[in-house]
């Protein structure tokens, strides 16, 4: 759609274009802008990905693919975008999405453009003036859930009127419903080779220690040694990562090898995740840090019961009561135990699942978060633009988990 030359500029920013949470929701947020509003859109990826494509396919993109560093390519290009667009008058606006676009959001701050930062991290990840420099860019910062917050006030000050708390929603809202649960039971378990009564506990992410793939191999460990259940239980991670020497999942499959577990299963990245949620019994998140996951959206969605460890991040939020059990952190017999009590009451875990299902429905719909962060963007720029009359809804292609 052509827009006039009087209409608002919006740019969105993203680190990359990988297969992960935080460039999924930027996808996603630009599909919506697209769809509900009247403006310009421009890309701006600091590295490329699997994403890349369906990223230009929604706007004009630029892939700098560059360190993740301060470098003058970052400014050269942010001045090829911006320059024409500022000499003609035009009103601009920006939307960093997570603190690893930083680098290229200090470029568009020097130019004197607003920018809305939609924060996907915990500030311990990184040094306390890096946050400082990201609080000082920002004319709003988006945070998921109140624990992010809370953990970025401890690092810099950051007033009432700049902090938004607002949670993501399901990446796609049809997600856990394109496959029925009897079919992708039997999908999955063919596929691993596991027995037809197999309790799956699943994992999803990148294999790296953030996301606690350790624990995750250690809970299965410990599962092995005091499994007491009628059913056999496995443990199935879907995600990839780095698997060279030294990294954290060469040292997993080092575990899993010396210790003869037979209860894990490493299925690496796929294209449609839906099957392995669907088909599961629970699933199990064992990040050290994860501030507010999508697939926990995902698994509450697939009605799958939720085991967690506390202090680990806003899952706890999302997940609320009722909806899983939270174990102390790293503590595998607490997991075990939660895990064993799912699995030998059907009545409890369909209690769960039906209350994830509904609780996702009714609190994170990313129709609501797109509204919001267009309302944020309306308020910037001064002006409405959405346009007069109401575009067909948002269609949402299955995306990887991860």
């Amino acid at each position: 759609m052509g827009h006039p030359i009087s209409s608002p500029h919006i740019m969105l920013v993203s680190h990359e274009a990988s297969l992960t949470g935080a460039p999924k929701i930027a996808l996603n947020l630009l599909r919506h802008l697209r769809a509900k509003t009247d403006v310009e859109l421009t890309t701006i990826l600091h590295n490329g990905g699997p994403l890349h494509p369906e990223f230009s396919a929604e706007s004009p993109t630029y892939c700098m693919d560059v360190p993740r560093e301060h470098d003058p390519r970052i400014h050269a290009t942010v001045r090829k975008i911006l320059r024409p667009l500022q000499k003609a008058g035009r009103k601009i606006l920006c939307i960093c999405n997570s603190a690893e676009s930083r680098f290229v959001a200090n470029s568009i701050f020097t130019r004197n453009i607003p920018i809305l930062y939609l924060i996907h991290e915990y500030p311990t990840s990184y040094e306390p003036q890096e946050f400082e420099k990201i609080e000082r860019y920002s004319n709003k910062m988006i945070f998921p859930c109140r624990s992010v917050l809370d953990s970025a006030r401890r690092v810099v000050s950051i007033s009432d009127q700049k902090a938004i708390i607002q949670p993501q929603g399901l990446l796609d809202d049809q997600f856990g419903t394109r496959i029925t649960k009897e079919k992708a039971r039997t999908q999955i378990r063919r596929t691993l080779g596991l027995p037809e009564d197999a309790f799956i506990v699943l994992g999803c992410g990148t294999v790296d220690l953030r996301k606690g793939v350790d624990h995750f191999v250690a809970a299965a460990r410990t599962m092995e040694s005091l499994n007491q259940s009628r059913r056999p239980i496995y443990f199935v991670w879907v995600g990839d990562g780095p698997r060279h020497v030294h990294s954290a999942f060469h040292y997993v499959e080092l575990d899993v090898e010396k210790s003869r577990q037979s209860n894990v299963r490493f299925v690496g990245q796929v294209e449609n995740v839906e099957p392995f949620f669907v088909g599961s019994d629970s699933f199990l998140l064992t990040s050290r840090v994860d501030p507010f996951p999508c697939v926990i959206h995902e698994a509450m969605a697939a009605k799958l019961p939720i085991i967690l460890f506390d202090q680990s991040g806003g899952a706890v939020e999302a997940v609320g009561e009722d909806v899983g059990k939270v174990v102390p952190f790293g503590n595998y017999v607490e997991t075990v135990a939660a895990i064993h009590q799912i699995c030998e009451s059907p009545f409890l875990a369909r209690s769960m699942a039906e209350k994830g299902i509904a609780r996702v429905r009714r609190l994170f719909q990313f129709d609501h978060y797109s509204d919001q962060i267009i309302d944020l963007c309306e308020t910037e720029l001064g002006m409405s633009i959405r346009p007069k009359i109401q575009p067909m809804p948002v269609m949402q292609p299955a995306l990887a988990a991860a």
